[in-house]
């Protein structure tokens, strides 16, 4: 896989035209850190759009490859989904709305994704950032095919809710741990996902949530009841019949003691007679 996707993107585009390269695989593969970096550093003018095929394709890697190539996924489970699934990628493929897309903050912010994507007809572009003030202007600029494209947006304060925070969170979280397939150290990006996800109480690969189910079983000042259970053993059999020979418990010692000494009277008999013989 490594040598086909180095062809694909080995060659630059000689002028300002978007190179669109279809990726068809089924994502069986074991080096992906290696495949994420080629992408990510090859990738120049073009763009990445990975179609899996197969009833259970690496859908991690392909996610993930997506969005190094700044393309999309696409999944295929089965072959009567093969003309509808393609044919909507290339009406997509026909129609980029807008491509080489940059947003310009009047103060310092933290955005995620740092290195945004083309928005095509139909599907929409998430972008989160994180503000020291949410006022002022913020310009988006891109391109129409070969026609520069801006516009101004108001940042005007509303309510607040929750939820934007923790998408911030998990799309930052997601960008650290990409940084991993790129090079950077597993300590220094541990310690980064750990101070996100415990500051917005998220699961991740370095953070685990524990519930505490603090409502109480029994009412305050009744005392504790012990009642005896009765004895799982096979219908029909009494235990009380032969009793300290099979235990209890899973582990049948005492029967197994039995047959061991059977066992070794059997082979004294036999041996004896054939002494006697």
């Amino acid at each position: 896989m490594l040598p086909a996707l180095e062809a694909a993107l080995e060659t630059g585009v000689a002028n300002a035209d978007v190179r669109q390269v279809i990726f068809i695989t089924d994502g069986s593969i074991g080096n992906e850190s290696e495949l994420f970096r080629t992408v990510d550093s090859q990738l120049g003018n073009s763009r990445l759009f990975p179609v899996g095929i197969g009833s259970a394709p690496n859908g991690y890697f392909l996610r993930r490859v997506a969005k190094f190539g700044r393309g999309t996924f696409t999944f295929i489970a089965s072959p009567s989904e093969v003309a509808e699934q393609m044919e909507r990628l290339f009406a997509k493929l026909e129609r980029p709305a807008l491509s080489d897309i940059e947003i310009h903050w009047n103060d310092a912010v933290e955005m995620w994704p740092r290195r945004i994507p083309d928005l095509y007809a139909g599907e929409p572009l998430l972008v989160t950032a994180k503000l020291d003030r949410f006022a002022g202007d913020v310009t988006i600029s891109g391109s129409i095919g070969d026609t520069p494209w801006e516009a101004s947006l108001r940042l005007e304060p509303d309510a607040e809710e929750a939820g934007i925070g923790k998408l911030w969170a998990r799309s930052k979280i997601a960008a650290l741990m990409d940084e991993i397939h790129l090079g950077v150290e597993v300590d220094a990006i541990r310690a980064a996902v750990r101070q996100v996800a415990v500051r917005h109480h998220l699961v991740s690969k370095f953070t685990s949530l524990v519930a505490v189910d603090v409502t109480p079983s029994r009412p305050a000042g009744e005392g504790l009841r012990s009642a005896g259970l009765p004895l799982n053993v096979p219908r029909g059999w009494d235990p009380d019949v032969l009793p300290g020979v099979l235990p209890r418990t899973a582990t049948p010692a005492s029967i197994f003691t039995l047959i061991g000494l059977a066992g070794l009277l059997g082979s004294a008999v036999l041996l004896r007679e054939k002494v006697r013989t």
